[in-house]
């Protein structure tokens, strides 16, 4: 039972990363305590069973994708252990190399990247096991505009 609420809880955070509220992630805290898959410091005791829910959650969340977030973002992919997680996103637009950077400028601002460690960076589990959370863009020609990389450093 536990098991299946922290899937849920999970795929809900994968797939809604501009919606995302902050303590979804905080969710999942009480249900890998409650699963037994960290103690009370939310360090990891069980591994196996970690990578398991995490590989899980990651077919599960792969079966649902691509899904448009709004009408020019596209999430592409997931990927997940207990130690990494990526989202990727396509953004749907043709983009020039001055507004490819203007938009990575933009993705790199501190206020975007306060909001994103707010909404996908709030769990004791992450902090405690050393988590690193990369939030991936691609253009629609698969052409990188920015990766941001979020662990316990950039999000206090």
């Amino acid at each position: 039972m536990y098991f299946m609420r922290i899937i849920s809880t999970l795929i809900i955070a994968f797939l809604s990363i501009n919606s995302v509220n902050a303590g979804v992630f905080l969710a999942v805290d009480k249900q890998l305590l409650e699963a037994g898959i960290v103690d009370k410091n939310y360090k990891y005791i069980d591994e196996v069973k970690a990578y398991e829910l995490f590989r899980y959650a990651n077919n599960e969340a792969a079966s649902a994708l691509p899904i448009k977030i709004n009408s020019y973002t596209e999430a592409e992919g997931v990927l997940f252990t207990p130690y990494i997680g990526n989202y990727f996103y396509k953004i749907d637009l043709l983009l020039t190399d001055e507004s490819r950077d203007a938009l990575r400028k933009e993705i790199m601002n501190k206020t975007f990247i306060d909001n994103l460690c707010e909404s996908l960076y709030d769990a004791k589990f992450q902090r405690a096991n050393n988590f690193i959370f990369n939030v991936i863009y691609n253009d629609i020609e698969g052409k990188n505009i920015a990766r941001v990389k979020l662990n316990s450093s950039i999000c206090p």
